[in-house]
This record gives C-alpha cells, structure tokens and sequence, in this order.
C-alpha cells in the first residue's frame, strides 16, 4: 500500500504535461519552439545555467540562448498550464569555469536540489531535462550495428537510419533505503564526504530483482547486515 508524502522529496514534483502524444509532431513542435512564451533550460555537459541574482533563475529566453552558439541536443520537455513549452538544449560550453561567466553560475543539480535555489516544480524539470540530455550524449550510436544514430520525436528518441533500430530513453532503477531497529538507524559514509556528513545506504535493481529483494541484498552487501520487513514509502524520478 503506498504511504502518503507529506512533503515533496527530491524531483518529484513535475507540472508539465508531456504531450507525448504531439512528439512527432513537428508543426506543433516548432509552434511551441517559436512561441515568445516559451522558455529553455540551458545545460554546459550535464550542468545547468543559472542566471545571477537575488533569484537563481534557470529559464531562458531563445533570444538569450542563442549566445550560447548551437545546441547540441535538444529536447521538448512539455508543456505548462498556459500552453507555452518548455525545452532543455545541451551545449558544449568552454570554459567550463564559472568565473568566465559573469553573469550565469554553473551549478551541479545536487547542489540546486540541497540549497532550495528553485522551486520543486522547476526542480523536478531539471531533473526531467538532465536525465534526457545525459542519455543523448551518452547513446549517439546504434547499440544494434554501431551507427551514428539522430534525435527523433522531439528528443525522445533516437533512430539508425543504417539499419532503422529505434531507440528510448534508458531509465536505471535504484532503491534508497533508511535500515531501522527500533530507535536506531544505519547510516554510511564515504571518504570524499564532508566531516560530519553520512548517508542512507543505496544502490543498484538489477535485471529480474524486486525493489524489495534490492533493498535486502544492497544493505547486504554494503553493511553485512539481514533486514525484514521493507516497507515502501514513496518514489522519485
């Protein structure tokens, strides 16, 4: 049974919609694209541009974009309540030194998530538009005959045009866990953390294993430890 959140937990909180239905279609694309309301995010490798100032803003104008030369990827990310879209281009931006840029602040989503710099419905976008663009960089080739492959679908695909394979977005199940004994709670730590900082334990579903079984091996493995009775709590992108 799920258990209601009481409060949003990382990138959960999403208010696009998708129009998954509308991908391939590239009129209704390019409408959007053209659209003055529109807004991009704006991402240096798998970093996203914040504009400097009393509020991190992580949305661009694309007249603002264009400074940053051509994107690399680009991806239709949906669209908001009043019909404007939201898009996230990846570029290659060198330097990749902050203080070259005097008015824009690169900053790793982890960081943007732990400080509170957007709201949880940006957030949950920014999340959206990494996990997309790590995926385009990381996938250019066929994975069935090894060759160049092209964005589709406005970025939610990639096709091979060598031997027509169509390609989706690859999604990694992980399970986070918090292992309980009565009052008690097991936590981990790694030596790159910061003195004083320490983790809940997490890892990897691998292929045929439940979100459960996961929880009982990993905690296994990284702590040496049985645990019972997992319990479901909530999920996040």
């Amino acid at each position: 049974m799920m258990t209601a959140i009481p409060a949003s937990i990382g990138f959960d909180t999403n208010p696009l919609d998708r129009r998954s239905d509308k991908r391939n279609d590239h009129a209704f694309i390019e409408r959007l694209r053209n659209d003055p309301g529109s807004r991009f995010l704006v991402f240096n490798g798998d970093i996203p541009l914040l504009k400097q100032g009393s509020e991190r803003d992580p949305w661009f104008l694309a007249s603002e974009t264009t400074a940053f030369g051509e994107p690399i990827q680009s991806v239709f990310l949906g669209e908001e309540s009043d019909g404007t879209g939201r898009f996230a281009l990846g570029f290659t931006l060198v330097p990749e030194d902050s203080s070259a840029d005097p008015i824009h602040d690169r900053i790793d989503l982890r960081s943007i998530a732990m400080q509170g710099l957007v709201a949880p419905g940006t957030l949950g976008i920014l999340g959206e538009a990494k996990s997309m663009l790590d995926w385009h960089r990381r996938h250019s080739f066929c994975a069935n005959c090894g060759s160049a492959s092209r964005i589709a679908a406005a970025g939610w695909q990639r096709i091979c045009d060598v031997c027509s394979a169509h390609h989706f977005p690859r999604v990694d199940p992980v399970v986070i866990m918090l292992v309980i004994d009565g009052e008690r709670c097991l936590l981990g730590r790694q030596r790159q953390f910061a003195p004083g900082m320490y983790s809940a334990l997490a890892g990897f579903v691998e292929p045929g294993e439940t979100a459960e079984s996961a929880v009982r091996r990993e905690v296994m493995e990284e702590a040496g430890v049985n645990c019972e009775g997992v319990v479901y709590f909530a999920s996040q992108p």
